[in-house]
C-alpha cells in the first residue's frame, strides 16, 4: 500500500479551489465579525496547502525542510483564528479588541521563532528522516519538546473552539439542525486527521492529511452558516433579501436561543452582529419586548400574535408567528413606527385645528347675529334714557323751581346716569363683537386701516376673558394707516395677548403670590413703518425656545391648552398677507413686536 502521497497531491488542489470558492462567497459578508476570522481561516487553510504541496514535491531535501518549517506558519496561527470564528459564532466576543488582536498576531509569531532556528537547538526536531515514494518526498522527523508543547497549544485552542460550538448546538439553537450538524462537523474533521497524524492508526500513512481536514472544515462552516440559516437561499441572495428589509427579523427557539437576525433587528434592539446562540434575556430591548409581548408566558403555543410599544424614544410594532406547527420556535418580525405616529398626530393636529377654527368661525356669524339683534333694541332704548332724562329734567325744575333738589331727586337722577352708563357699556362691548367678527373671506383683504382702532377693538373684546386678574396697559402713539386685512389684524392680537395671558398665569402658579400680572401695548413709528410691542411681565423665553417658537406644532402649554399652531399662523399672516414681519423683540420682559410698513415704503 502507497504512503498517500498520490492521494494528497490529487485531493489537496480540488480542497484549495473549495475554499477559495468559499473565500468569494463571504466577501458579501465581510462586515460580520465571525465572517472576517472565517475569511482569515480560509486564507491559512490555502496556505496549508500549498506548503504542503510544495513539500511533496520539492526536488532537494533543503526544500523540503524550507516547505515543512513554512507549514508552521498557519499551523500556529490556525488555532488562534479558530478560536476566533467560534467565539465570535457562538456570541461569547461581540466585539472587536485591540489587545486581543494583537496578542493573536505576537504570541504565535513567538512560537514559531523555535521552528526556523531548529538548527541551533533541535527542540523541535531532534532528528531529520526524509519518506520517498516515486518523485515525492515529505520530511518525517523524530519531535522534541517544543514540538510536543506547540501540539498542546495547538489542541487547547481548537479544543476549546471545539467545546463552545458543541455547546451552543446541545444548549441553544434547536430550529435548523442542517445548520448545527454542518458546522459541528467542521469543528470535528480537523481533530479527527490531526489524531490519526499523530496517533499512527494507519502505520502505512506517511503524508499528514490535517491540511485537508481544515479545508474541510471551513467548506463546511460556510455551507452551515449560508446554506441554513434563515431562508435557504445563497449567500448573496440572503444578503439582498434579508438584510436589506426595512422591518427587523428576528428567529428563537422554543427555549429563547437567538437562532438568526437580520441587521435592521440589530439596529432596532441593539443586537450585536452575531448574537446567535446567546439567550434573549442578554438584551435588554430584547427582553422587554418578550415580557411586554408574553411570547413565551403559555410556550409552546401555535398562535400568533402582534402589538406595539415604547423603547426608548422608538414606537415599535412587533408580530410574533410559531415557526412550525409543533411550535418549535418563533419568528418576530419587528417595525418602527415612531415617524408614521408623529406624522398621524400631526394630521390629528390639523384636524382639530381646523375643526376648531370652523367652529370659531361658526360663533363669529352667531356672535355677529346676536351682536346686531342686541344692536337695535338697545338703540332704541339709549332714545328711550335720553328722553326719559329730559322728562326727568324738565319735572324736576317744574316741581322744584329754584330750590335745590332734594335727596328723593338726587337719587332718581343718579340712578339714571348709571342705566345711562350701563347701556354706553353695553353699546361698546357689542360695537367691539361686532368689529372683531367681520372676519375676512378666504382672500385677504387689503385695504388701509387704523392699527390703534385694531388694538382697542381686540382689548375691548378679551378684557372680560381676564376677568380683572391681568392688567392691560395701552399706550396709544398716533401712527399713519397701513394696509392690510382688518380682521386678520384683529386675529394675531388676539393671539399675541391670549399668549402673554396664559404666560402669566403660569409664572403666577409658580411664584404663588399676590404678584400682579400686567400685559403692555404700545404703537410708535420711525416713519418708514408701524410697530405694535406687545409685553408680558410673565415667565421669561429660554433660548431653546427661542429658536423654535414660530415652529409648526411647536408648544409648551399643556395639550388641551395648545396646539403650536397660532404664533405660526400668526407670522404667516403678517408676513405673507401685510408684507410684514413678526419677531421677539425681548426675551426678558417677553416683547412680541408686529412691524407693518407704510403705504408706499
Amino acid at each position: 500500500m502507497n504512503n498517500g502521497f498520490q492521494l494528497f497531491i490529487d485531493t489537496a488542489p480540488a480542497a484549495a479551489v473549495f475554499a477559495i470558492g468559499c473565500i468569494v462567497l463571504l466577501i458579501p459578508r465581510m462586515r460580520e465579525t465571525a465572517v472576517r476570522s472565517l475569511f482569515i481561516y480560509l486564507l491559512l487553510v490555502i496556505f496549508l496547502l500549498i506548503t504542503n504541496i510544495s513539500e511533496l514535491v520539492a526536488t532537494t531535501k533543503h526544500e523540503t525542510i524550507l516547505f515543512a518549517k513554512l507549514q508552521y506558519i498557519p499551523f500556529v496561527y490556525i488555532p488562534v483564528v479558530w478560536l476566533s470564528f467560534c467565539l465570535r459564532f457562538t456570541g461569547w466576543l461581540t466585539k472587536t479588541n485591540r489587545t486581543l488582536i494583537i496578542s493573536a498576531i505576537l504570541f504565535p509569531l513567538m512560537l514559531f521563532i523555535p521552528v526556523i532556528t531548529n538548527e541551533m537547538h533541535h527542540l523541535v526536531w531532534t532528528e531529520l528522516r526524509f519518506v520517498y515514494e516515486g518523485e515525492y518526498s515529505v520530511l518525517r522527523p523524530q519531535h522534541g519538546p517544543i514540538f510536543w508543547i506547540l501540539a498542546i497549544y495547538n489542541w487547547c485552542f481548537i479544543g476549546l473552539g471545539t467545546l463552545l460550538v458543541l455547546r451552543s448546538f446541545f444548549t441553544g439553537q434547536s430550529i435548523f439542525y442542517r445548520q448545527s450538524l454542518w458546522i459541528v462537523a467542521g469543528v470535528l474533521l480537523p481533530g479527527i486527521s490531526n489524531f490519526i497524524n499523530l496517533s499512527g492508526v494507519f502505520p502505512w500513512l506517511e503524508k499528514d492529511f490535517t491540511p485537508i481536514g481544515y479545508a474541510l472544515s471551513g467548506i463546511c462552516f460556510v455551507l452551515g452558516m449560508y446554506f441554513h440559516r434563515l431562508f435557504w437561499v445563497m449567500p448573496v441572495a440572503r444578503s439582498i433579501i434579508v438584510e436589506n428589509l426595512t422591518i427587523g427579523i428576528l428567529v428563537l427557539d422554543r427555549h429563547g436561543w437567538i437562532v438568526d437576525h437580520n441587521e435592521r433587528i440589530d439596529h432596532l434592539l441593539n443586537l450585536p452582529q452575531n448574537a446567535a446562540g446567546l439567550s434573549y434575556i442578554n438584551f435588554p430591548r430584547l427582553f422587554r419586548l418578550m415580557y411586554a409581548g408574553r411570547i413565551f408566558d403559555d410556550w409552546p403555543s401555535n398562535s400568533s400574535g402582534e402589538g406595539q410599544m415604547e423603547i426608548d424614544g422608538l414606537t415599535l410594532y412587533w408580530t410574533a408567528h410559531p415557526s412550525a406547527n409543533d411550535a418549535r420556535g418563533v419568528i418576530i418580525t419587528v417595525d418602527d413606527i415612531s415617524e408614521k405616529i408623529r406624522l398621524q398626530t400631526e394630521m390629528e393636529l390639523i384636524k382639530n385645528e381646523f375643526v376648531s377654527r370652523e367652529k370659531l368661525a361658526t360663533i363669529g356669524r352667531i356672535t355677529a347675529g346676536l351682536a346686531h339683534e342686541i344692536n337695535n333694541p338697545l338703540a332704541y332704548i339709549k332714545s328711550d334714557a335720553r328722553s326719559l332724562s329730559k322728562m326727568i329734567e324738565k319735572k324736576c325744575r317744574e316741581v322744584m323751581g329754584d330750590r335745590e333738589p332734594d335727596d328723593e331727586m338726587k337719587e332718581i337722577h343718579a340712578i339714571h346716569q348709571a342705566l345711562y352708563s350701563g347701556l354706553e357699556r353695553i353699546e361698546g362691548l357689542v360695537g367691539s363683537l361686532l368689529a372683531f367678527s367681520r372676519q375676512g373671506t378666504i382672500e385677504s383683504k387689503n385695504e388701509p386701516f387704523d392699527l390703534n382702532e385694531c388694538i382697542e377693538t381686540t382689548i375691548g373684546f378679551v378684557r372680560h376673558e381676564l376677568k380683572r386678574t391681568i392688567d392691560i396697559r395701552y399706550i396709544r402713539n398716533p401712527v399713519p394707516p397701513v394696509r392690510g386685512d382688518k380682521g386678520e389684524m384683529n386675529q394675531v392680537l388676539f393671539n399675541l395677548i391670549s399668549n402673554a395671558a396664559q404666560a402669566i398665569r403660569e409664572r403666577a402658579v409658580r411664584e404663588r403670590t399676590d404678584w400682579e400680572g400686567i400685559i403692555t401695548i404700545q404703537t410708535l413709528t420711525d416713519g418708514n413703518a408701524v410697530y405694535c410691542d406687545v409685553q408680558n411681565n410673565g415667565n421669561p423665553i429660554s433660548n431653546e425656545v427661542k429658536d423654535r417658537m414660530f415652529d409648526l406644532f411647536f408648544t409648551t402649554k399643556k395639550e388641551k391648552w395648545g396646539t403650536g399652531l397660532g404664533l405660526n399662523l400668526s407670522r404667516e399672516i403678517i408676513e405673507k398677507h401685510h408684507g410684514g414681519a413678526l419677531y421677539l423683540f425681548s426675551q426678558d420682559p417677553v416683547i412680541f413686536r408686529i412691524e407693518l410698513p407704510l403705504e408706499g415704503t
